[in-house]
């Protein structure tokens, strides 16, 4: 569900995982179901770097559920960053006219 956009700066949203949608593997299963760890939100926001290049952040934010959050918030931080550092790659790659 789309929470704030502003044409062509910045889009927000709330995230809510479809179970149905979630490969069979072990890791996605527990990560993405539900268990200990949630999405809940993520943003896009653009900004003008020049006239050919724009500075493009996303920030996301999760929640845990696990007994152990002082430990977990580490492993939640890598796994957050590996998926933004995986998806803004290829974004990326997609504008630079690769696939």
């Amino acid at each position: 569900m789309v929470t704030e956009y502003d044409t062509n700066k910045k889009i927000s949203f709330a995230i809510k995982v479809n179970p149905s949608t979630v490969r069979s593997e072990i890791f996605d299963q527990h990560v993405l179901n539900g268990n200990y760890f949630n999405f809940v939100n993520a943003s896009y926001e653009l900004e003008p770097i020049n006239d050919k290049q724009v500075k493009l952040t996303l920030t996301s934010g999760y929640r845990l559920t696990s007994k152990i959050n002082f430990y977990s918030h580490i492993w939640g931080d890598l796994i957050l960053e590996d998926f933004q550092d995986r998806l803004l790659a290829v974004i990326k790659m997609r504008c630079d006219g690769k696939k």
